[in-house]
């Protein structure tokens, strides 16, 4: 691609250590690469086993501890090879894990309010430039 257009941006399109079979050192070895130009991840709480589909709420604060953790440890690699980190995919089951558009998302919204309150705190500390 650098071969073809030079300012092209060039991410791994990975989940992040998911993708990785949660092996953070071989995603930061893979991001590291020159030809890489910033780190992406995707947070899927209840598609990795963080939250069981009878008890969204009650496993709310296990998602949020752990999507917490999975966001911090990116963002630690990120600030160690010095590139940029983007979520590019978030998803958590509507409330009841229902398809009806009536059904309020209670559950993504606290998830979300995480991420968005995560990538603030690094932005506020001065550390790596980080987006959603």
């Amino acid at each position: 691609m650098k071969s073809i257009d030079k300012r092209h941006l060039v991410s791994i399109g990975s989940e992040g250590a998911f993708g990785c079979e949660v092996d953070y050192d071989s995603w930061q070895r893979i991001c590291s690469d020159p030809n890489v130009d910033y780190c992406n991840i995707h947070i899927w709480p209840y598609n990795w086993g963080w939250a069981k589909k009878d008890s969204l709420m009650l496993n709310m604060q296990r998602a949020k501890d752990l999507t917490k953790e999975y966001l911090d440890r990116h963002l630690d690699i990120c600030a160690k090879i010095n590139k940029p980190l983007v979520m590019e995919e978030f998803g958590y089951p509507r409330d009841g894990v229902s398809f009806s558009k009536a059904i309020i998302y209670h559950c993504s919204r606290h998830l979300l309010q995480l991420c968005i309150l995560a990538f603030s705190r690094r932005l506020s500390q001065g550390r790596i430039l980080t987006g959603l």
